[in-house]
């Protein structure tokens, strides 16, 4: 999938935060695209430190 494609797919699922699986999965991607971290902090500040606190 294209950044695009996997950033809304994504965003999706980060709204369930009881599946943690998924955000894990995020967490990785993450880290192997610098520009979709850009957009996650830009776009879910709160989500993404909540999922850098359970990734830790």
């Amino acid at each position: 999938m294209k950044n695009k494609e996997i950033f809304a797919f994504k965003a999706e699922h980060i709204h369930s935060l009881r599946n943690l699986k998924h955000i894990h999965h995020i967490m990785k991607i993450i880290k192997k695209n610098q520009i979709f971290l850009i957009k996650m902090i830009f776009f879910k500040k709160s989500i993404f430190a909540f999922s850098c606190g359970q990734g830790k």
